[in-house]
């Protein structure tokens, strides 16, 4: 009996001892799993901490992006203020020759007649100077002597008129060839308005500078819109180019946030109608350049380039 005992607690003891390295198994296992799982979870946790660094890094590349395209853009409305500005005070500039190119060509009508009252004078001493040369002569004598002075006198002024025209039409070709010569290599409008002034100012009032002056005014006229067609379709340019680089940007940050889909189809709206739009100023600048060349027989120049249709 006594021994049956001893067995039964020897059993007891074996059982309780192989249950206590049980549980110290299980404990440890479980500790292996809690540390595995931390593991895990830290490395999950340093990967999301990582991908929101570099959304951080481009969200910052991007606002620096932005930044420096603000002031550009703010630099160029301060250079289109400038420029509008310069216009203006070109424009008055113009106001300002034409008027004197009107006093001008006054003085220079006022002068004509003077001339003109001159050259009767002359020939009215010419024939009182032939008349007091033979007084006392018979009427016929008299009357043919004068006619001779008067016609010599006369003859005398037609060829000095004739060699002064002559002259005056030389300058004239010499202007012409001049103007044209500054026009193709992109003169301004207020050098060119300049230049007809020194003409004014070398020449007298003439039916060739009368018409040189009116081509001039009305070939700025024409050019008004040209320049205005020009400058709209170089903004348009820079806003392409901008939506571009606007794009490379939000393809970047796709690739990590699908949630730049809307702005990206957005940005790709608005470049769609700007294209729209540039297409049909560039019509519009075509057909200006054509009514151009229609009118003047010669291509409008920009920065000493010809603006043509075929080449828009």
């Amino acid at each position: 009996m006594a021994e049956d005992v001893e067995s039964l607690r020897a059993a007891l003891e074996s059982a309780k001892a192989e249950q206590q390295r049980a549980l110290e198994a299980a404990a440890e296992e479980h500790e292996t799993l809690v540390a595995r799982s931390l593991a895990d979870r830290g490395a999950k946790l340093q990967a999301t901490a990582a991908r929101g660094e570099a959304e951080v890094a481009s969200l910052s590349r991007e606002e620096a992006m932005l930044r420096r395209e603000a002031a550009q853009l703010e630099e160029s409305v301060r250079v289109k203020k400038a420029e509008a500005e310069a216009a203006a005070q070109r424009h008055r500039g113009l106001v300002r020759e034409v008027e004197q190119l009107k006093a001008a060509l006054a003085q220079a009508e006022a002068a004509d007649g003077a001339r003109l009252e001159a050259l009767q004078q002359e020939v009215a001493e010419a024939a009182a100077e032939a008349a007091a040369l033979a007084p006392d002569a018979a009427g016929d004598g008299t009357a043919s002597l004068r006619s001779s002075a008067l016609s010599e006198a006369e003859r005398r002024a037609r060829e000095a008129e004739e060699l002064k025209w002559q002259e005056e039409v030389e300058s004239i070709r010499d202007a012409a060839h001049w103007e044209t010569a500054w026009e193709r290599s992109g003169a301004a409008p207020d050098e060119i308005v300049g230049f007809l002034r020194q003409v004014q100012d070398i020449l007298p009032y003439t039916p060739e500078v009368h018409e040189a002056y009116e081509i001039k005014l009305r070939q700025m006229r024409f050019a008004t819109p040209l320049l205005q067609a020009l400058t709209r379709r170089e903004v348009m340019d820079y806003r392409i180019q901008r939506m571009r680089r606007q794009a490379e940007v939000l393809i970047e940050r796709h690739e990590v946030d699908r949630s730049a889909t809307v702005e990206l189809e957005a940005l790709r709206k608005k470049y769609q109608e700007t294209l729209r739009e540039q297409e049909a100023v560039t019509a519009e600048l075509a057909r200006e350049a054509e009514a151009f060349r229609a009118e003047f027989g010669t291509d409008f120049v920009y920065r000493g380039k010809p603006i043509q249709a075929d080449d828009l």
